[in-house]
């Protein structure tokens, strides 16, 4: 499955990507995201150059979202919110 993202490409510039995101694992689930949030403090860090020193990243790590597959042991099913 493919999915657009943002990517840091370097410090100060930002753009649009795509990746592949792989099936679920056992315990692992994927989502779709409504909603993500932006931290003010560590991604604005890292797009000035801070924190990390490898480039191109896909920032983010708050978000909710829609299940759409799901590995197995999982005890959610597609159309639950994560």
């Amino acid at each position: 499955m493919i999915s657009k993202c943002i990517v840091f490409h370097e410090p100060h510039k930002v753009g649009f990507g795509e990746i592949d995101v792989p099936e679920p694992q056992a315990g692992q689930i994927v989502t779709r995201t409504l909603y993500s949030g932006v931290s003010t403090g560590t991604e604005t860090r890292v797009l000035r150059g801070g924190e990390v020193d490898t480039f191109p990243l896909i920032p983010g790590y708050e978000s909710v979202g829609e299940v759409v597959k799901v590995g197995d042991g999982v005890d959610m099913k597609p159309g639950d919110l994560a």
